[in-house]
Parts: C-alpha cells; sequence; structure tokens
C-alpha cells in the first residue's frame, strides 16, 4: 500500500474521530446539563425540606393557638410556648435557604391575635392557616420549576400528600378549638365540611399507593374521621353548641396529631424516595460524563496522533514525489534508456530523444500514433495480444521485441511497459522502458548460425566417412522439420530438431573402418559393435547446456529404439522414447530404403509405404506413420531436391 493511501485512510480515520470526538463532547455537555439539572432539583428539594418542616411546626402551632384562644390556662400555656420556640428554631434554620422575614411577620400577627383576642377564633385560626396555605403554594411553584418530567410527577404525588396534611392538621386546629368553647361557627362549620372533602379529594388521586391505604386502617386516623364526620354530618346547629361530640380536646389533639403525623410519615418516605431516585439519576450521569470525558480524552489523543502521523506521511509524500520526479526527469536524459508513454488507447503521447534516434522518426511523426508504426513484420501478433491482455489486467509486460526503424532496419529492445494509475486507483497512460540489445541479438544470431553450421558439418562429415550418400544428412533435416511440424511442434523445437538430426549418427565416428565401410553383412559381433554408436554419440554430445546439443544427444541416443521396446541400446518403448527420436526413427529409414547403397538398390515407394504400415506400432510411431503417409508428396518432393548425383 502506497504512502498516498495510506494518508488518505488516515485522514479518513481522523474525520471520523473528530466526528465521534464532536459526538463525545455533545453528550459531554449534555450529562454536564442533566447534573445541573438534577442538582438544582436537589436545591428544590432542599427547600421544599425547610418548607416543610416550617409547615409543620406552624401546624401544631395553629392547633395548640386553637385550643389556647379559648381556655388560657397554664397546661395550655406551656404547651404552647413549647411548640412556639420549636417554630422560631425551625424558622431560624430555614432563613439560611428561604425568605423567612415575611412568614415570620405574618406569624407575629397571627400570635397577637391569639393573645390579644381582637378577632374571633376562626379568624385567628385562618391567621395561620394563610400563613401554611402561602407556604403550600411555594412549595408548588418550586416543583412547577421542575424541569425533569418525571421527578415533576413525584413531586406533584408528594404536593398531594403535603395538602391532605395540612387539610388533617388544619382540621386539628379547627376542632380542638371548638371541643375547648364547645361552641362551632357558621364559618367554621363550613370549613370543616371544604377541609375533608379537600381530604378525600386528595386521597383519591393517590389511593394506589400500598402505603396510603394501609395507613388509613389506623386506629387514630379513623378516630380523627369519625369525629369530623360527627362535626359534618350534625344536621342543625343548637345555637352553636356543639352536644353529640363528647371528646376531651387534648386527647382529641393527641389524636389528630398522630394522624397528621402519619400522614407526614408517608410524605417523608416519598419525599426520600424521590431523592435516592435522584442521587441515583446523578450518579449514572456522573458516571455517564466521566465515561465520556474518557472517550473524549481518549479520541483527542488519538486525533492528535493521526493528524501528527498524517502531517509526517505528507511529508514523506512530497518528498518522494520530488524523488519520483527527478527520477522521471534521470530515466527520461539516460543515454540508454529509450522511453515512451501512451494514453489508455495506445496512442504515443510522450518519446524521449533515444527513441526517436534508434526509430528514425522525429517526435511529431510519432505523437498521435500507435507503436504499430516501428511494429516489425515478423513479430507474430500473438506477442502483441498478450502484452495488451497483461497491462490490460493492470500487470507489467516485459520482453525482448524486434522493431522497424523508418528505414527498414530492424533493431531489438528489452522492453518493459507498465500500467499506471492515478490515487483513486483509475488507470491514467501507459509507459514503455526499452534498452537497445540489438548488437547482442546479432551477435546471439551469429554464434548460434555458427554453431548450427559446425553441427551440420560434423554430421556430413561422419555421414561422409561412412560413405553414405552425400546428401543424405541434408534429406534427413528437411524430413525430420517437416513431421515436427506436422506431428504439432512449435517453429522452434521444428528448426532446432533439423540441425539436430544431421549428429543422430555422430557415434560412428568411433566405429572402425574394416565395420563401418564392411559392403557386406555384418556378423553378429560386429552387429553388436555397430550398436554402440548410439551410446558413443549420447557420451560426446551430452553434458552440454546448450539446447540444441542436448536434443541431438537424445536424437543420438534413441533413434534405434522401436515403438513396442525391442530396440536398443535401451529397450524404450511408446512415449518412453522422446517425440525427436521416435521423428528421426521414422525419416532415417525412409531416406535408407528409397536411396541406393553400396550393399542395396532404392525400393519402390510403394514397397516403401507398405513397410511403413507392416511396421507401424512394432518399430515406429503409430501416430507418426499415419502423418508420415498422408503427407508421403512432402517428403518425396525433399527427396527430388537433394536426389543424389
Amino acid at each position: 500500500m502506497n504512502i498516498k493511501k495510506i494518508v488518505l485512510i488516515i485522514f479518513t480515520i481522523a474525520l471520523f474521530l473528530m466526528l465521534a470526538l464532536y459526538g463525545a463532547l455533545t453528550d459531554l455537555l449534555n450529562d454536564t446539563s442533566k447534573i445541573k439539572n438534577i442538582e438544582e432539583v436537589q436545591a428544590k428539594l432542599s427547600q421544599l425540606a425547610h418548607l416543610d418542616k416550617i409547615i409543620m411546626q406552624l401546624q401544631k402551632e395553629r392547633g395548640l393557638s386553637a385550643i389556647f384562644y379559648n381556655n388560657k390556662s397554664k397546661k395550655y400555656r406551656a404547651s404552647l410556648d413549647i411548640q412556639r420556640k420549636k417554630t422560631d428554631l425551625v424558622i431560624k434554620k430555614a432563613s439560611k435557604y428561604l425568605n423567612t422575614i415575611t412568614i415570620e411577620s405574618k406569624r407575629q400577627i397571627a400570635i397577637q391575635t391569639i393573645n390579644n383576642h381582637k378577632q374571633s377564633r376562626f379568624v385567628a385560626f385562618m391567621n395561620y392557616t394563610a400563613i401554611i396555605e402561602n407556604l403550600l403554594n411555594q412549595s408548588e411553584l418550586l416543583i412547577l420549576k421542575t424541569k425533569n418530567s418525571d421527578i415533576k410527577n413525584s413531586l406533584f404525588y408528594y404536593e398531594h400528600l403535603n395538602i391532605m396534611q395540612e387539610a388533617t392538621g388544619e382540621l386539628r386546629g379547627l376542632v380542638g378549638g371548638i371541643l375547648v368553647s364547645k361552641k362551632i361557627s357558621r364559618q367554621e362549620y363550613e370549613e370543616i365540611i371544604i377541609l375533608n372533602r379537600l381530604f378525600e379529594e386528595n386521597y383519591n388521586i393517590v389511593q394506589g399507593k400500598i402505603q396510603l391505604k394501609l395507613l388509613l386502617t389506623n386506629k387514630d386516623i379513623q378516630e380523627t374521621f369519625h369525629i369530623v364526620n360527627k362535626i359534618v354530618n350534625i344536621n342543625t346547629l343548637k345555637g352553636s353548641i356543639l352536644t353529640d361530640v363528647e371528646i376531651k380536646p387534648l386527647k382529641w389533639f393527641k389524636i389528630a396529631s398522630h394522624s397528621v403525623n402519619l400522614i407526614r410519615e408517608s410524605t417523608i418516605k416519598e419525599i426520600a424516595h424521590i431523592e435516592h431516585i435522584i442521587e441515583i439519576s446523578k450518579q449514572i450521569a456522573q458516571d455517564r460524563r466521566m465515561r465520556h470525558l474518557l472517550l473524549w480524552c481518549i479520541g483527542s489523543l488519538f486525533l492528535f496522533v493521526a493528524i501528527f502521523i498524517s502531517f509526517l506521511l505528507s511529508k514523506k509524500l512530497l518528498e518522494e514525489q520530488r524523488l519520483l520526479k527527478n527520477y522521471k526527469n534521470v530515466i527520461d536524459n539516460s543515454p540508454n534508456s529509450i522511453v515512451s508513454k501512451t494514453d489508455k488507447k495506445g496512442r504515443i503521447t510522450y518519446v524521449n530523444d533515444n527513441f526517436c534516434r534508434i526509430s528514425k522518426y522525429s517526435v511529431s511523426e510519432l505523437l498521435g500514433k500507435s507503436h504499430n508504426i516501428v511494429r516489425h513484420p515478423d513479430v507474430d501478433s500473438a506477442v502483441f495480444k498478450d502484452f495488451w491482455k497483461t497491462i490490460k489486467s493492470g500487470k507489467v509486460w516485459s520482453g525482448i521485441v524486434k522493431n522497424k526503424a523508418k528505414d527498414g532496419t530492424p533493431y531489438w529492445v528489452d522492453a518493459s511497459i507498465s500500467p499506471i494509475f492515478d490515487g483513486k486507483g483509475k488507470l491514467v497512460e501507459y509507459i514503455a522502458m526499452r534498452h537497445d540489445i540489438t548488437d547482442m541479438v546479432l551477435q546471439k544470431e551469429k554464434i548460434e548460425r555458427t554453431q548450427k553450421e559446425l553441427i551440420y558439418r560434423m554430421g556430413e562429415a561422419v555421414e561422409a566417412r561412412s560413405k553414405e550418400s552425400g546428401n543424405h544428412i541434408k534429406r534427413v533435416s528437411h524430413y525430420s522439420k517437416i513431421l515436427a511440424l506436422l506431428a504439432g511442434l512449435d517453429e522452434e523445437e521444428a528448426e532446432s530438431l533439423f540441425i539436430a538430426s544431421s549428429m543422430h549418427d555422430i557415434g560412428k565416428i568411433a566405429i572402425p573402418d574394416v565395420i563401418l565401410l564392411k559392403p557386406g553383412k555384418l556378423d553378429s559381433e560386429e552387429y553388436k559393435i555397430m550398436q554402440t554408436h548410439s551410446e558413443i554419440g549420447y557420451a560426446l554430445l551430452s553434458g552440454s547446456d546448450l539446447p540444441l546439443l542436448k536434443i541431438a544427444s537424445i536424437v543420438a541416443y534413441e533413434h534405434h529404439e522401436h515403438f513396442n521396446g525391442s530396440g536398443f541400446p535401451q529397450g524404450l518403448k511408446g512415449n518412453e522414447i522422446s517425440i525427436y527420436s521416435r521423428i528421426v526413427s521414422i525419416v532415417d529409414v525412409f531416406d535408407a530404403l528409397v536411396s541406393d547403397r553400396i550393399y542395396k538398390k532404392a525400393w519402390e515407394l510403394e514397397k516403401v509405404l507398405e513397410f511403413f504400415k507392416e511396421h507401424s506400432s512394432t518399430q515406429f510411431d503409430p501416430i507418426l506413420v499415419k502423418l508420415f503417409i498422408e503427407n508421403i508428396d512432402k517428403f518425396m518432393r525433399i527427396k527430388e531436391q537433394f536426389e543424389d548425383i
């Protein structure tokens, strides 16, 4: 993977990191905002708690004040003084969190009304009630300012409990005063009915709570509302004198106070439950904020690292691009590099001076043309199909190509053609790098011609010694090439066999003249010696790295092997015998049969063909024999062309 792709990947990662950091920062801010809201709710709950404590003490003070209004005995006075001190203490503590000046001033007015008897008992009582209702309104306002809907709903439930508590507390004071005076006014009577109804309405709202169902089965609460209902159910007021309810004021106050305390316990439990929920929510939010803060810190670190690495790689990429440009200039201006570029369709877009020099075309003659302008007709079209297939697949093609200059002279180049892609992997152009190897190719061809000539001459020399016909080697060479092409060998292999076949009897160079030149039939001992020429020929030719001599050594060794395994020297059969040896075996025998020798006359063609048919699959390869017979006219033309004189 190149640096450009790595930089692109890192930038992509950095972008995702930035988006993730933005998300984490948003979550972090949301968590902080949520914690702030929770803390505001906690502050409101603290204010509610102080308001609740003041209300509780004022309710007790109101109840005792109602009793003391009608009975100023020392016992009631002492109880009221103790309660007033408790109320003073609670208001003083709450002054740190609430504005208690208004509360205290209104309370002092209510106290003076009780002490001086300047107004009726009901008015004095309602002074306290007005203060308490004002505090309840403040509680409700705090609840309404709460933003969290779940907590707000729970606080409204808590508010309903407070209303029930206040209704019970107010009943405690009203009924207490009535019991002391044994008198009840129309206003007091109607207020008791309103308070009783208010209690029932709020109870219906919160009655789904199990603890309230248990609460209302309490004996003191039942007794409290039994007395209240007796008062409510009075049909007539006998001169405003209460006669049907018989209970001592202090006992009533004790029972009613217990009822108020029981409701308050439920209120305290509810507010504790709300505080617990809020504390858990705050802890969860704090944990979330800590996680998001940690993620943000880690993400920021990774982003910094990614940006730093991108900077380093970008710097390296720029350096590589500068180097690449320098390399390009070096290659284009190199005295040994032949450079050209084409577009995607193969049209030349650039050539360097070396290309023009070797092709003898000018730049203007080359630009916009294809490389067919320098194509040599000797080069097979399959070569061009192969390199186009290779470079179009995105790979580099390399090979030796024969080209033709403008004046018709050939030249050879060792070429490497590469597809060039942009940063997105899209093909842009092709670039070809070549090196002139014309001198090397010509020198190699000269050496190969010399080698072939020497091998061919050696074969002729051996045949001359054995007094074979002068053109036997030429005919066998041409026969071998024709049959090789018919058998499917390519031109190069067929040409190699053309030369190598001339050496098939090279081993006869070591056979004594008395045996080699004997005009008559050889005896068994002489025949054994003659057979050794195959192994001698193989020993002479084997061990060379030259492909031509390798083929020649195989032919010399195997050309007397028979297809059924009855030949010599190895007894090979079928495809164990090389294709080269199977070919030479047929054409060598053919030329011997159709030519005059010192020990025999040439055979008629019909007899020769009958011989090959008879020995097909035994001495000769049946497939090659079939090809040979089907194309006998080609072989006869060679015989006629190189007829012995």
